[in-house]
């Protein structure tokens, strides 16, 4: 909204709970069981008026293919891994943008699967660049690679961030629909999932300890005692 959009439409199906007031600033504080999408757009209105906004009370799964042609951008929030795959592709088919994001978890970005650098010439003509369309991986594969293949698993130790084990647990626990509203239960299943993801790498060095940060939003793997 604050940077100048044409326009916004918002989509979702949920009602406003509890723990949405705590998170959203654009929910008013008696906006609980209200439609997420509705509650938030006076909010969102007022933050840029010349921004036309829609509301839209519906599922992201209902959505058709036309309907989202339309934008430029589509946004994802805390949705299904299953649909966020379907949707990441179907924006790559239609070369539209697209943003996923879990939360407290992870944020991915794809511009329609490639990206071109611009074409441009030396002003002396000694050298001519040519214009060369890169190929980004779909979310899917970038979190389906098997780091446990000869020529990765020295590379994975430069490049595997300490939350990835408990992200990829957090996503095959969501596909796999283990997790319930026993929040002592799901530690334990995402536990046993971190685990099983940690001991599939094989080489990999594990770590025992894993400390998070809120002050600065990051997390540490740790080895203690130290070897």
């Amino acid at each position: 909204m604050l940077c100048g959009i044409r326009s916004l439409t918002l989509v979702d199906e949920r009602n406003v709970t509890e723990d949405d007031l705590d998170s959203n600033f654009l929910l008013e504080n008696d906006s609980a069981g209200k439609n997420r999408a509705r509650a938030s757009s006076q909010k969102a209105r007022a933050l840029n008026p010349m921004v036309k906004l829609e509301v839209l009370e519906a599922s992201v799964g209902s959505l058709s293919t036309d309907f989202v042609s339309n934008f430029t951008l589509v946004v994802l929030c805390d949705q299904k891994y299953s649909d966020v795959v379907t949707w990441n592709e179907k924006c790559r088919q239609l070369n539209i943008g697209s943003v996923e994001k879990k939360e407290g978890a992870v944020c991915d970005g794809d511009s329609g699967g490639t990206s071109s650098a611009p074409e441009a010439i030396d002003v002396d003509a000694e050298n001519v660049l040519e214009k060369k369309k890169y190929q980004y991986p779909s979310i899917e594969e970038a979190f389906s690679v098997d780091w446990s293949k000869k020529q990765l698993v020295r590379k994975s130790r430069r490049v595997i961030p300490c939350s990835y084990f408990p992200l990829k647990a957090m996503l095959r626990a969501q596909k796999e629909e283990k997790l319930c509203a026993d929040e002592d239960k799901n530690i334990k299943i995402l536990t046993e999932l971190w685990t099983e993801e940690a001991m599939s790498e094989n080489g990999r060095p594990l770590r025992n300890i894993f400390i998070y940060s809120a002050l600065d939003s990051t997390g540490t793997m740790c080895m203690f005692p130290p070897p």
